[in-house]
């Protein structure tokens, strides 16, 4: 809840325990991970979508919210590589990618703590000057009420004022029948560059034929310097009228390089080792 809003209560509960509506989804989701954690579970990755209600300024409000949490491992256990554990940078591009899929742009992030998180350990966004939501690390002492020991990060997102606001309008396009152009840029970047940053320098060129782009994997351990981290980008490329030639392709790949080169100023990785 937030400064001035106070619990719902229900004239007739069933037992005391349920007297109030509740003020926010997370404590049904933390619930559900002590479930599943008690069951063996290795990592807990959930959502949920539904109203919560408060008081505020004598009235009663009705609010459509997204709650998030993820904890633990992230994927399936396989031979050929070792699981990793969920971070922040897993919840935060989330939603980002919700964000962009639902024409909510340009949204932002700013530090700001809440109620929920632990101090200096989580973000506001921020969509058309206006906060809509929150996430970051969630604080020990709802841990230790639901006997959860791992981290756990959430987030808790305002859909009742998000759908309030105008997303840019959805463009169609016919999907192409010739075959896409895949290519994978690995660089070494300083460890607080966002993939949000990369993707507004890659955005404002304007690039022709270039379907789109992602951070499908971000590394940093003892073989990357300190302050540092390896991002991994992969772009997707396609001509709708005809195959595209590995030559345009490589140009367009060295305009993308260059540009984020002159940005960020990073080290180009190839085979595991630095361009220099």
């Amino acid at each position: 809840m937030q400064t001035g809003q106070s619990p719902v209560e229900i004239r007739n509960p069933f037992s005391s325990k349920a007297s109030l509506l509740r003020t926010a989804i997370l404590g049904g989701l933390l619930d559900n991970i002590a479930w599943n954690k008690n069951r063996g579970a290795d990592g807990v990755h959930l959502f949920e979508l539904g109203n919560i209600y408060f008081r505020y300024r004598k009235k009663s409000h009705e609010q459509l919210t997204l709650s998030l949490v993820t904890t633990g491992l992230v994927g399936t256990p396989h031979w050929h590589k070792k699981s990793e554990k969920t971070d922040f940078f897993h919840l935060k591009g989330a939603l980002e990618a919700l964000m962009t899929y639902l024409k909510y742009e340009p949204f932002s992030f700013k530090e700001e703590d809440h109620v929920f998180f632990e101090n200096e350990n989580s973000l506001a966004l921020v969509f058309k000057e206006e906060t809509i939501g929150y996430l970051g690390l969630l604080k020990k002492s709802l841990r230790d009420a639901f006997s959860l020991d791992e981290p756990v990060w959430a987030a808790e997102l305002n859909l009742e004022t998000l759908f309030g606001k105008p997303s840019q309008a959805f463009q169609y396009a016919p999907v192409t029948k010739f075959p896409t152009v895949t290519r994978d840029v690995s660089l070494i970047a300083d460890q607080n560059i966002s993939f949000r940053d990369i993707r507004e320098v890659v955005e404002k060129l304007s690039l022709p034929y270039l379907v789109s782009f992602d951070l499908y994997d971000r590394f940093s351990g003892s073989s990357i310097p300190r302050g540092k981290a390896s991002l991994s980008l992969r772009f997707v490329f396609s001509h709708p009228e005809r195959t595209l030639k590995a030559e345009e392709v490589d140009k367009l790949q060295q305009r993308i390089i260059k540009a984020l080169g002159a940005s960020f100023n990073f080290q180009l990785r190839e085979g595991g080792k630095i361009d220099k």
